[in-house]
């Protein structure tokens, strides 16, 4: 199939000198810009879209960082609490075992703290290494923020359900019974 040139030609509506020059201008023109180079357009509309793609960049790692910035103010707070809540007045000589990081840690302590801590009314809380022994209520704030604060915490309201066919169920245990 010929060009729309050489059909021009045939027909006698474009001279041959005409059709040289205009072929001589387009091979000329394509020197000139040469390849791997994008128009004016090509290149605005990749400025733009780069542009766009790094703005998205820019505020998703700024969410990022308040994020970042809102759990280190939380876990901040979180310490300044369990160190203002927390007991000082503790130790004691009877051996509490609880886990911590799949770890089986041991704290001597009262026996009215154990009371306490077995009842539900204290909890014991760890961050940075700081482990203290909170208020229940304190606790449940901690749990509210960042649950990975509290370690231990026992429910107040679970009661003992007793089995139906349990043949102890009659005998009570002893409050002073230590395993």
């Amino acid at each position: 199939m010929a060009s729309l040139q050489d059909q021009l030609l045939k027909a006698g509506l474009a001279d041959k000198k005409k059709a040289t020059e205009i072929k001589h201008e387009k091979r000329k023109k394509a020197k000139q810009q040469p390849k791997g180079h994008k128009t004016k357009d090509e290149l605005k509309e990749q400025i733009e879209t780069n542009r766009k793609l790094k703005a998205e960049q820019d505020r998703l790692l700024n969410e990022q960082r308040k994020a970042e910035l809102k759990l280190k103010e939380q876990r901040a707070m979180i310490k300044q609490m369990m160190e203002h809540h927390g007991l000082k007045d503790y130790q004691g000589d009877v051996a509490y075992n609880y886990l911590h990081d799949d770890l089986a840690k041991t704290i001597k302590i009262k026996p009215a703290i154990k009371q306490s801590l077995v009842q539900g009314t204290l909890a014991i809380c760890a961050i940075d290494g700081l482990v203290k022994l909170v208020p229940d209520v304190i606790a449940r704030k901690f749990q509210e923020i960042d649950p990975s604060v509290v370690i231990l915490m026992h429910d107040r309201s679970a009661k003992e359900e007793v089995d139906e066919d349990d043949p102890y169920a009659e005998y009570q245990i002893p409050d002073d019974l230590m395993w």
